[in-house]
């Protein structure tokens, strides 16, 4: 832990050293249209398909000419050259399918990478680092005072707090290629204020009309199905360094506020009546046993509670395994779900309960994390990736696809597929665990949003090229992403053709390195008549004023985090 912290702090010097080169600058006002309303295009080049080869679903390299029409992929045509209406891309270019991120707590993406954890040795679970870690308790501090502004108007420009931190949270994970996030809870008061407007930027599972679905079959976000009946307590917190013994703890069922019923009951009622639409639920989050000899016995405990509830559901005749599968029940983190057990290997594929896998999140908060990596290419199970949050996790889901690369590189035999997996894991699979498959693949009827990537074996026109493309650029290759078939960021050359006179809804944030100062972010309604350089100063010194440094946008511009994510993966599992 000593290393680690010596080494971030020599990041953190050099980057105050690049201070005067850090500064941002913009240019360009506002006034976008909504994703929705975009003009139909014609964008020509390679791309990623993922489509059924040999019993099993593979990503397959093509070149073809995409019509982008009313949100969506219309049509797909052979590849032609010199058409008047047709915007090339150059071999260099790869197109992949927009990236969906099942796990972000969004609202706290503006923070930085946690330095380090005072304690120095790795937690048992969730709760212990809640109540006994200043950082988190500094946090919420902040969090809250973020909050108390949230319905304010942000200085002359016109929108509020809450339209201001969901954008900054959406324009770093877009950065990233992410075009559909895991949303805010919404029983937070950010979602019910009544003076915010959502901000159209990338998708949000939250929101039926970003899913195409009707009103209230929306993604069911972040609900907790259950809590410890340990009562954790701050005022001595050595009472609760691990190791702990958590096998004596019992569970609880967490009750939703607005309802008065627990949400275990509420989900159980949606599955017998046939009405979810999917539901992202925190459970089992801790050590997993897999690199450390032990493994958190509550955590276990939450998920055979959930095995057994829906098992004797099913006993009961109160609903059937495939009204299960329909539910689209996904876990997230799950790292008290062992896939190498026979028994939880055949529950979560016959039940479909799909699993989401934050490994840089649980290496830096437990220096453990379960093996669902060696399971990310069978064919029977539902795995994607989520980037769980800036403060102890990637800055995008990008970025978590790059680090469990090294990971699984590290920890695993057969590294063939990796890349492949990954890519599958946050674009076609995770579309299908929320029960959209219209999202996460480049096909007719899928949606229009995309994301381009420029790199040096692109050019060699093989499928093998484009994945080491995917995992090996860095943020000055990203050419652009498009959310609904508009683009939302990117260069500047690539927007010239693509907004035309449009272009004036997009402005620049350059922070002293040459290759990202050509690209160029969308800015929506809420910040009319603002330039982005008015809207991230503003936001910085707000930041500033309650002690909070701002997260660096993109990851080339954050040395900190660099250096943090290669210390704590080439520590993993020693």
């Amino acid at each position: 832990m000593k290393r680690r912290k010596q080494i971030i702090l020599t990041a953190a010097a050099l980057f105050f050293s690049l201070a005067n080169e850090l500064f941002p600058s913009a240019q360009g006002t506002c006034c976008a249209d909504e994703i929705s309303a975009v003009p139909a295009s014609r964008l020509a080049g390679c791309y990623i398909s993922f489509e059924e080869t040999g019993g099993e679903t593979r990503a397959v390299l093509k070149k073809g000419i995409l019509t982008l029409e009313d949100g969506m992929i219309s049509g797909i045509a052979d590849y032609e050259e010199a058409l008047s209406d047709v915007i090339y891309l150059d071999d260099e270019c790869v197109i992949y399918p927009g990236l969906l991120d099942l796990h972000s707590h969004v609202e706290y993406n503006s923070f930085q990478l946690w330095l380090g954890n005072e304690n120095k040795q790795p937690w048992d679970n969730r709760f212990e680092w809640r109540v006994s870690m200043q950082e988190i308790e500094d946090l919420r501090d902040k969090y809250a005072a973020l909050k108390e502004r949230w319905e304010e108007p942000f200085g002359k420009i016109d929108a509020v707090m809450g339209d201001i931190v969901e954008y900054f949270a959406e324009l770093q994970a877009a950065a990233g290629g992410t075009t559909m996030i895991q949303g805010y809870n919404q029983t937070d008061a950010y979602d019910t204020a009544d003076s915010h407007e959502k901000v159209d930027l990338i998708r949000d599972t939250c929101y039926a009309s970003d899913l195409g679905a009707e009103p209230g079959l929306e993604v069911t976000c972040l609900i907790q199905l259950y809590k410890p009946d340990a009562e954790l307590l701050t005022d001595d917190p050595s009472t609760y360094l691990p190791p702990i013994d958590t096998s004596g703890w019992n569970l609880t069922l967490q009750i939703n506020a607005l309802t008065g019923k627990t949400y275990l009951d509420e989900m159980l009622e949606r599955i017998s009546r046939k009405t979810s639409g999917g539901y992202l639920i925190h459970l089992g989050e801790g050590r997993a046993g897999n690199l450390l000899e032990s493994a958190d016995a509550y955590s276990r405990r939450e998920f055979e509670d959930l095995k057994n509830v829906l098992r004797e559901g099913v006993k009961a005749g109160d609903f059937s395994v495939e009204d299960v599968r329909n539910a689209h029940i996904n876990l997230l983190h799950a790292c008290s779900v062992n896939l190498r057990d026979e028994d939880d290997y055949r529950f979560i594929s016959e039940y479909g309960i799909g699993l989401v896998w934050s490994p840089l999140s649980n290496l830096i908060l437990y220096e453990d994390t379960p093996a669902h990596y060696e399971y990310l290419g069978d064919q029977e199970l539902l795995i994607a990736i989520g980037s769980d949050w800036s403060p102890s996790g990637s800055k995008t889901v990008w970025d978590e696809c790059k680090s469990a690369c090294l990971f699984m590189q590290k920890h695993m035999k057969d590294t063939d597929r990796i890349i492949e997996n990954l890519l599958k894991a946050c674009t076609y699979t995770a579309g299908r665990m929320i029960g959209h498959p219209e999202a996460g693949n480049i096909k007719e009827g899928c949606y229009a949003d995309l994301f381009i990537l420029r790199g040096k074996e692109a050019a060699d026109g093989n499928v093998q090229a484009a994945l080491r493309t995917f995992i090996e650029t860095d943020d000055s290759g990203v050419e652009a992403v498009l959310v609904g078939g508009k683009c939302i960021y990117g260069e500047d050359a690539f927007l010239e053709k693509m907004a035309g006179k449009e272009q004036a809804v997009y402005g620049k944030h350059k922070m002293g390195l040459r290759s990202l100062q050509t690209k160029s972010f969308l800015l929506p309604e809420a910040f009319a008549g603002s330039t982005f350089k008015e809207v991230y100063d503003a936001y910085t010194v707000l930041l500033s004023g309650i002690g909070i440094q701002m997260s660096a946008l993109r990851r080339l511009e954050d040395p900190v985090y660099n250096a943090a994510v290669r210390q704590i993966l080439s520590q993993s599992g020693k």
